[in-house]
């Protein structure tokens, strides 16, 4: 064998042994594998899928915590799971938590961007900033993430929701699009509409806010309320857009529950926010107290209890 050829033949052995430490090994020391007494039908074959997914995505982070710790903490924190699925690993792992099982947090920032000695908190805030414009009726809040020449995708969010219902939706687009998120006005960290409170007077803001950011055939993704106002744009072609995508848009079915969205809009408590969260959850408790305490916080000010219950009442039984 020639001088030429043997790196290239070191390399493929070792590329074969790498499948068995990387793969296997962790199959049987981090899932305890060869324990696993699954064999019936095509259990096995399902089961195994599922642990090479997992494996893949406990991989994901670039902490240098082991897997058995991520998967631990996966099992003990929603978040940390729910960032695993959506491939958004800005905050690898919970703080709070790390710190409490004294796991060491690195991430690797871009120079662009961050400096090697910035803290945690200061990487993940400035690859993670939140804006805000000014249009005529006051300020607005939003987030825009990826190439700004790529296509672009807007998200908008439903009644007393903000930006954030989308945060785990908006990282894994950013590699192929344009992503913007905008808080609606009197939501989030956008001042309420000064004068008229009807929904039409919204859809105009809307149309106003993306014409401000220069999106040019945009698709449009709005759930509740904010896909009623995108709708509302659509019809009235107010913007042309590249695809509508509409999830459980306010005014399509029989009716609104009235009673709780008032409720919604009042909330001054934390059990106030409890009571409520659990309507929405449908009595499921997983993540519960975590959405409760950051609903109260969204409506901790009289403020942002007065602009929804403001709008609810401009705006009942005529969103349809």
């Amino acid at each position: 064998m020639g001088l030429s050829r043997k790196p290239a033949y070191c390399w493929g052995i070792r590329s074969h042994w790498a499948v068995e430490n990387s793969l296997y090994w962790v199959l049987d020391m981090v899932f305890r594998d060869d324990e696993c007494r699954v064999k019936t039908d095509n259990a096995p074959a399902n089961f195994t899928t599922i642990k090479h997914i997992a494996t893949n995505l406990l991989r994901l982070p670039t902490t240098k915590d082991s897997l058995r710790s991520r998967r631990k903490i996966a099992a003990w924190d929603d978040t940390f799971l729910a960032s695993l699925i959506a491939h958004h690993c800005l905050h690898p792992i919970p703080l709070g938590v790390a710190r409490l099982f004294g796991i060491s947090l690195k991430l690797k920032p871009s120079p662009a961007s961050c400096r090697a000695d910035m803290p945690m908190e200061a990487v993940i805030a400035r690859r993670m900033t939140m804006e805000r414009i000014n249009l005529s009726g006051g300020e607005v809040g939003l987030l825009r993430l990826g190439a700004p020449d790529r296509p672009a995708v807007v998200f908008v969010h439903g009644f007393s929701g903000d930006l954030l219902t989308w945060q785990y939706n908006l990282f894994p687009l950013t590699k192929d699009y344009h992503v913007v998120a905008i808080d609606l006005p009197g939501h989030g960290r956008s001042e309420p509409l000064t004068g008229a409170q009807h929904w039409q007077d919204m859809v105009d803001w809307l149309s106003v806010a993306l014409a401000t950011l220069g999106l040019k055939r945009p698709h449009l993704v709005g759930h509740s309320l904010g896909g009623r106002l995108m709708l509302g744009m659509v019809e009235r072609r107010l913007i042309s857009a590249a695809s509508l995508s509409l999830i459980a848009c306010a005014g399509l079915g029989p009716g609104h529950d009235y009673p709780f969205l008032k409720r919604l809009a009042s909330i001054e408590t934390l059990e106030d926010a409890l009571v409520c969260t659990r309507h929405l959850f449908s009595d499921h408790e997983t993540g519960v107290e975590r959405f409760a305490c950051a609903l109260h916080a969204k409506l901790s000010t009289a403020a942002a209890r007065t602009a929804l219950t403001q709008f609810l009442n401009a705006n009942l039984r005529t969103v349809n």
